[in-house]
């Protein structure tokens, strides 16, 4: 098969597939009630290793990170086309992802907050133990799409993401539109996966939040920091919606995900089906203290063999640390089997339609 112009970056994303086959090994409170920011006790689900010290460690820096977004979206500009309402009465839900343990908080309208531990199965994160990673993460000819490079200094990039209906969509393996960075031996793909099975009973279908930070190239040897894309449960942000997405490089040292928009239901587990603000935060446990970003990118791709899928992705307001990202700073455009179009308002759409379309 021919060797692909942007299946690096893909294949960096394709490697969000159910990494983590451990679930809860019991579900018991810490030793003393903890709240969330909403007043609400919370519950807590466990592994028995996991001790009320960093139960208490991780509710203090979730709840201080929700209050600080709480306080501090205006300083981020929020995009027009959502509103700052969205912050009224929303779902967080906030994803800590380390190697031993992915922390996952929510606290829905209405509902008790929920903190669950969840503990990976080793070999998903261990180079040359998974076919399946091995295969999609190297392999160069294992899919399509389109790839917008954007050069310019900033701590972070924002942008307004535009998501396609589901006519839009041939998923096949995967669809993914996400936007990332590159900083130098690190690559980062944080953006949404396409999930045909959610909302209440399953039925529906929507995209889910994912986020894939490793160092090390395509092609060769690549340690996996991160790799999660289960936050949301059976919940999902709604098809021929917009979301706003942001990427810092270096929060505190870490890598972060923000996105917010519209859900289909009211909570993780879909009991109430209620198109719902959601507010998502994703960032590594560990600090990466990265220094500078090489590139910022934005791209919609499908992973597939034999060139098939399909995939859109609309972004606009495209915005670096809150400004405009000028036309100097977009590089020329990667695809395959993909069209790219640029226009003067800060507009790249991205347009895939593989072979058998």
């Amino acid at each position: 098969m021919k060797r692909k112009m942007i299946l690096p970056i893909m294949a960096a994303a394709s490697l969000v597939f159910s990494p983590f086959a451990g679930q809860i090994a019991s579900a018991e409170s810490a030793d003393k009630i903890l709240e969330g920011t909403n007043g609400r006790e919370i519950v807590i689900h466990k592994p028995d290793d996991i001790s009320s010290a960093k139960i208490d460690e991780l509710v203090n820096h979730i709840k201080k990170g929700i209050e600080e977004d709480r306080v501090g979206n205006h300083k981020l500009g929020l995009n027009k086309n959502v509103s700052e309402s969205v912050y009224d009465n929303a779902i967080y839900d906030y994803t800590i992802i380390a190697e031993d343990y992915v922390y996952k908080y929510e606290e829905a309208p209405d509902k008790a907050p929920e903190l669950t531990i969840e503990k990976p199965d080793v070999k998903y994160l261990t180079e040359g133990q998974n076919d399946r990673i091995n295969t999609l993460a190297y392999n160069i000819g294992d899919g399509i799409g389109g790839r917008q490079n954007i050069v310019k200094n900033g701590s972070y990039l924002s942008t307004l993401l535009r998501l396609p209906l589901d006519s839009q969509v041939g998923e096949e393996t995967a669809a993914y539109n996400y936007s990332g960075f590159s900083s130098g031996a690190y690559e980062a793909d944080m953006g949404l996966v396409y999930d045909s099975s959610v909302g209440l009973g399953l039925a529906e279908k929507g995209w889910k939040p994912t986020m894939v930070v490793k160092k090390g190239k395509v092609g060769s040897p690549a340690k996996l920091i991160a790799d999660y894309a289960d936050v949301q449960g059976a919940n999902a942000y709604l098809p021929n919606s917009d979301v706003n997405l942001y990427i810092w490089y270096n929060d505190g040292g870490k890598v972060r995900l923000k996105i917010n928009g519209t859900a289909t239901c009211s909570n993780q587990s879909c009991s109430s089906s209620k198109d719902t603000p959601l507010i998502s935060i994703m960032e590594t446990n560990d600090s990466l203290g990265l220094n500078s970003v090489d590139q910022w990118k934005l791209l919609s791709t499908v992973v597939s063999t034999d060139d098939r899928g399909k995939n859109k992705a609309t972004y606009s307001s495209i915005k670096v640390d809150g400004a405009s990202v000028p036309s100097s700073a977009f590089s020329a455009p990667l695809t395959d089997f993909a069209n790219i179009k640029r226009d003067g308002n800060n507009t790249v759409t991205i347009t895939v339609k593989g072979s058998n379309y």
